[in-house]
């Protein structure tokens, strides 16, 4: 059973309501610390004044990451990275992590969270409005199909056996799996997210397209992402021509609206990436983990 359960927050007027559901369903049903995890630059918090707030900034950042700058509204690598670090400081074995925009009744949630006792990770599958990158959200639209992929908006793990592998990077839940090669299971529970436009901001579309990019080709080689075959420019090379492939489909079949205008932004990143870049960025990852938790990935 989990020790406390960390909500992650912007403190989004139009998150608020559901972030109070998810603090009373806590404390309702599992009776265990609810702590806010939050940015220094977060307002609202005084609405929230009976529970735990903890802020966090400056989670590790890789060398190549100037390269692509992330919006300044994107802190979820870092809020994973603190809640990891608190959890340790306070003692806490088994924790949860959930997002503020995540909707999860009582039931499915205890069930979830009871899959630790025999698991190092617990991830979730989130239906309905899917936790997909902008380049998938387009798929979706315009070509069909696309499964759920394991997602941490829902999250239990176990502090002492997971080594604090999150980076404020797109994807940052996808690469901490990656980088913890233990027992990890996806949950049956059932998990949505509060529906939102995916196509606003065409910048964050450009900053995902890296990292997607490289987190779908390691997901493409099996359960060890890490690999010979994923050490090889070869292969990047490969991925990166698949990507741009899916994009040039994507433009031919919508060209004027925003979800074009997100695709274009995301086609012009992957211009930018060389197979090399993807070879070093997986090469740092796995010395900074090992470096770090003298683990080998």
């Amino acid at each position: 059973m989990s020790e406390a359960i960390y909500v992650l927050t912007q403190f989004r007027r139009d998150r608020l309501a559901n972030l109070q559901r998810t603090i009373s369903l806590v404390r309702d049903t599992l009776g265990v610390p609810c702590i806010l995890a939050a940015s220094p630059n977060h307002g609202f918090a005084d609405t929230f004044s009976g529970s735990e707030i903890v802020r966090f900034a400056g989670a590790r950042r890789l060398p190549m990451q100037s390269a692509f700058v992330p919006p300044l509204t994107w802190d979820i690598g870092e809020k994973r990275f603190g809640i990891h670090q608190h959890a340790r400081s306070q003692g806490f074995d088994a924790i949860s992590m959930i997002d503020d925009d995540i909707v999860v009744s009582a039931d499915d949630l205890l069930s979830h969270i009871a899959l630790i006792e025999c698991h190092d990770i617990v991830s979730s599958i989130i239906e309905h409005f899917p936790d997909n990158s902008i380049f998938f959200h387009a798929s979706r639209i315009l070509r069909g199909g696309r499964h759920a992929n394991p997602s941490g908006s829902l999250l239990t793990v176990r502090t002492k056996a997971t080594a604090n592998a999150f980076f404020n990077i797109y994807n940052e839940d996808w690469f901490f799996f990656f980088l913890n090669p233990t027992a990890r299971h996806v949950s049956k529970a059932s998990v949505r997210q509060l529906p939102y436009d995916p196509f606003r901001d065409p910048h964050l579309a450009a900053w995902q397209e890296p990292y997607d990019l490289i987190a779908e080709g390691l997901n493409a080689n099996g359960a060890c992402a890490f690999t010979e075959v994923t050490a090889s420019e070869e292969y990047w090379r490969a991925e990166i021509s698949r990507r741009r492939a899916g994009y040039e489909a994507m433009l031919g079949l919508n060209t004027e609206t925003a979800i074009a205008a997100c695709l274009q932004a995301g086609l012009r990143e992957l211009s930018k990436v060389s197979p090399s870049f993807c070879t070093s960025f997986c090469a740092t990852l796995r010395q900074t983990v090992e470096q770090d938790y003298r683990i080998a990935v």
